[in-house]
């Protein structure tokens, strides 16, 4: 049978014949120090028909016996001890929409004028008349059940919010304190939920969190409990719909004891069955991420952030996978952070450096560019290659500036060769997505390129076809402005994705690299001998220039030297150098350059 997601279910006040019946299931707290005004107030509340009544003189454990019962109503006497309670209630945050009601002596102006003055919800007057208790103690009751739905719950999914299932698992473990059960906390993230709601549209994407909501609910109540209050349609307290596609379950159990690891197990199989949604089945994934209590944390808040880091683990994996929290986590992230902190800081402390890798002509041997190369000077790390630091940056939002960086400081670096009379060269730079798809990015080209002086046709922009993937279709406006600049685009790393021919076909592409992971070993490996044959072959017919990176071996350069117009890079020419080596290597072109050409003229004037 096909399942039907669920409606929304507004947060409206409950019909006034369902709260009377309700209201008499919820639990009061009573707590009064003379035993005369217990066994009184709790007369009238069984002659009332509350049945869920909890009572104590022990005004110190307050916090313990709301902690452990969860009140719907408290009862204080308005005498000196229960103005403190509630005056500390309203202080905190935990319990500070609590209605709490002050039983108040007939007659006694000034002890009602405190009540209102310290918070109280409503004052009732003893002895209550039966049907004012009634009143009283309904009102204040709809009142929260009302607030209940508006302030505690996900109003798309029912369940309860960050706020209230935060609160649940801190009063949980201020409860257990003393007893240590152990106790798993769970984050779980639907995969790749961005494209399931981009497909099927925001009303379907909200349709199936309901549904994933609803299979979720099913699997915790099993395993932690449904919800024992009446006033409630939630099916368990310990599920909550944090955020978009992210919910945070409290289960029993220790990661690694069967009841625990069975209950982990339903939650992932639960959302492994396909959905039905309009008319069509969608399968999703589920990453989760795990924090135990006490080994892992003893407060909510070190909780979860501790399975945050085991989540993004999983993500990390890839998705549709479970991490448990390691301490091992949270050193790396807190290095990663410190990392961060670093980096952000780097480009005004002037740590940044560009380095640069020579293009070469593999017949002659001639430099004819060079490839800018980002390396990252760290005050106590040393010389930080990209790979580590750029996916940092792209996560932390500073690929953007770096980026800018770099452009530019390449752009000036090579007109000041060129203004040095030094041979003219190609300068390539390698572009990120966030570049490529911020809006502007050609005028911001056209700035860098006016302010440096460097010709267009000197600069080469290098995209790559992981980027062309995943910045889509909406790019090309920006690659066509590009090109009107007159600048040189590559694709970087061509052979490694998709669709690399349809980017050819597509785009006003001038040049492609081949990925070292072709070049290594040519011509030793056949199937990678055929396939940079094959890509210089279709380059030539194309009339792009092709570019093969990582040559190391000297029988590498001599396999692509059989072909006509290739070029190279690697370290059997020269390793990224600096600025200043390159003016070197440079400055030895222009003098072999002289040379020849004096050679030429004495051949000439001899003959």
């Amino acid at each position: 049978m096909n399942e039907r997601p669920p409606r929304a279910t507004p947060a409206t006040p409950a019909k006034r014949s369902e709260d009377a019946a309700r209201h008499t299931l919820a639990t009061i707290l009573l707590l009064a120090d003379d035993d005369a005004a217990l066994a009184q107030a709790r007369d009238w509340l069984a002659g009332a028909g509350y049945r869920e009544v909890v009572w104590s003189r022990e005004l110190p454990r307050t916090e313990e016996l709301l902690a452990a019962h969860e009140p719907d109503l408290l009862l204080l006497c308005a005498d000196e001890g229960g103005f403190r309670i509630l005056r500390q209630l309203r202080a905190g945050d935990a319990w500070r929409q609590l209605p709490v009601l002050m039983l108040v002596a007939q007659g006694d102006a000034a002890a009602k004028r405190e009540a209102c003055l310290a918070g109280a919800t409503d004052i009732l007057a003893l002895p209550p008349d039966a049907s004012e208790l009634a009143l009283r103690l309904g009102n204040a009751l709809a009142f929260k059940a009302y607030e209940d739905r508006l302030l505690k719950r996900d109003p798309l999914t029912g369940l309860a919010n960050r706020t209230e299932i935060m609160r649940r698992v801190q009063a949980v473990l201020t409860k257990d304190a003393a007893n240590l059960p152990a106790r798993s906390l769970v984050l779980l993230d639907i995969d790749r939920f961005k494209q399931i709601n981009d497909s099927i549209g925001h009303a379907g994407g909200d349709a199936l969190l309901r549904m994933v909501a609803q299979r979720l609910a099913a699997v915790v109540a099993r395993h932690a409990g449904s919800n024992r209050r009446a006033d409630s349609d939630v099916p368990t307290p310990w599920l909550a719909r944090l955020e978009s596609n992210r919910f945070m379950a409290l289960l029993p159990g220790a990661p690694g004891e069967p009841r625990q690891r069975q209950s982990v197990l339903d939650l992932a199989q639960a959302l492994a069955r396909p959905f039905h949604l309009q008319r069509r089945e969608i399968h999703v994934g589920v990453s989760i991420g795990l924090a135990a209590s006490p080994a892992d944390g003893s407060d909510a808040e070190e909780l979860t952030r501790h399975a945050e880091l085991a989540l993004i683990q999983a993500k990390k994996r890839g998705g549709n996978a479970v991490e448990y929290f390691s301490p091992e986590m949270q050193s790396r992230a807190s290095e990663r952070l410190d990392f961060e902190n670093h980096l952000r800081y780097a480009i005004r402390r002037g740590e940044l450096r560009l380095f640069y890798q020579p293009k070469v002509d593999c017949r002659s041997l001639r430099m004819v560019g060079v490839e800018a190369l980002i390396r990252w000077q760290h005050p106590t790390h040393g010389l930080v290659p990209p790979q580590r630091f750029i996916p940092v940056a792209e996560e932390a939002g500073l690929i953007d500036e770096i980026g800018a960086w770099a452009l530019q400081t390449a752009c000036r670096q090579g007109s000041r060769w060129l203004q040095s009379g030094l041979p003219p060269i190609q300068i390539a730079v390698n572009l990120s997505v966030a570049q490529l798809l911020r809006p502007g990015l050609a005028a911001e080209v056209a700035d860098v390129l006016a302010d440096s002086g460097l010709p267009p046709p000197q600069l080469t922009l290098e995209l790559t076809e992981s980027m062309l993937m995943t910045a889509g279709d909406g790019v090309r406006g920006s690659i066509d402005a590009l090109k009107a600049l007159g600048v040189a685009l590559s694709l970087d790393d061509f052979g490694t994705g998709y669709s690399p021919l349809t980017y050819l076909r597509q785009l006003p592409i001038d040049e492609i690299k081949i990925d070292r992971s072709f070049v290594h070993g040519l011509p030793a490996q056949p199937e990678s001998a055929a396939i940079a044959g094959a890509i210089i072959a279709l380059a030539g017919a194309l009339g792009l220039q092709v570019v093969a990176e990582g040559v190391e071996t000297a029988t590498e350069l001599d396999f692509l030297r059989g072909f006509a117009g290739c070029r190279f890079q690697g370290y059997l020419f020269s390793p990224p150098v600096s600025a200043d080596a390159l003016t070197a290597m440079l400055q030895d072109l222009r003098r072999a350059d002289v040379a020849s050409d004096a050679a030429g003229t004495g051949a000439l004037r001899d003959a």
